[in-house]
């Protein structure tokens, strides 16, 4: 059995097309794929910030070490969260292969090699951040998905956000990020198709879990963990929104900077701005 997860919005298009549903190991060609290679990668510094260059079209985020560092807090904080679990599909045996989609720095795939020592896991994204602990059944390697195994789990988390105030300063830093992010191709309410997109391609045991997080610190409702984690991802404002608000929507680095704060102010101080959703959909390749 194979556990097949992902974090990534971009590849949902793969995972439902029609060839997606292969009764073939869709990780049998990954180990002749070439592992990711940095002699080569080239560093683009904008607005104080590394980027990556070769995907910058497709990936418009910092890759320096503030960037990863947050991405790794964020990463600990939500395990904590959750209370240790790493995925929530009810997988009853150790999978035999396990492939982390949009792996980023590779923090849950490193995670997961180390709990399920006899599964091999393979972290895949298109650019390579991951760190190299040397453990010994993870890789990483620059691909795109194309299919998953006939029994396989499918598991999509993203991080939605749910604004209610319409006239603060969220809505406008989420309204103008969903614009930007629009001219690179991606659709930030993609999350919300999922289950449908899952349902209408013949996945079975499909569950959707919701675990919103008021977007106020001031919420009474709060947890330790549910804290940290609203402010590590309201410090991130800024590394979403600086080349895309910059690059497409034709933004001063000096507007987008009060945008990003006066949004972060709202979120620290603030009134009802919404929730940050962490929205899973999971369901299982039928058997052919």
């Amino acid at each position: 059995m194979d556990i097949t997860l992902t974090d990534s919005e971009s590849v949902i298009e793969d995972v439902f097309s029609p060839d997606s549903l292969s009764t073939t190991d869709s990780l049998s060609s990954i180990d002749e794929e070439k592992e990711s290679d940095t002699d080569t990668v080239e560093i683009i510094q904008r607005n104080g910030r590394e980027y990556y260059g070769e995907q910058l079209d497709r990936y418009p985020w910092p890759t320096d070490l503030e960037a990863r560092g947050r991405q790794c807090d964020m990463h600990d904080i939500a395990l904590a969260h959750f209370d240790g679990h790493l995925f929530h599909a009810p997988i009853v045996e150790e999978p035999e292969k396990v492939l982390d989609i949009g792996t980023g720095i590779g923090a849950w795939a490193i995670d997961f090699a180390d709990v399920f020592r006899h599964s091999t896991v393979t972290g895949i994204d298109w650019i390579y951040v991951q760190a190299d602990l040397g453990t010994p059944n993870v890789n990483f390697v620059l691909d795109d998905f194309e299919c998953s195994k006939s029994g396989a789990w499918v598991e999509f988390g993203d991080w939605v956000v749910e604004v209610q105030d319409l006239n603060g300063p969220v809505h406008q830093w989420y309204t103008d990020l969903q614009r930007a992010l629009g001219q690179y191709g991606y659709n930030m309410e993609l999350p919300a198709m999922y289950e449908d997109a899952m349902q209408e391609k013949g996945f079975g045991h499909i569950t959707l879990l919701n675990h919103r997080i008021p977007m106020c610190l001031n919420d009474p409702t709060h947890t330790i963990t549910s804290t940290a984690l609203l402010q590590c991802w309201a410090q991130s404002l800024e590394d979403l929104s600086m080349e895309p608000m910059t690059l497409m929507l034709g933004y001063s680095a000096e507007y987008v900077r009060e945008l990003c704060s006066s949004a972060l102010e709202a979120i620290l101080t603030g009134g009802t701005n919404g929730y940050l959703n962490w929205r899973v959909v999971y369901g299982q390749v039928q058997l052919a």
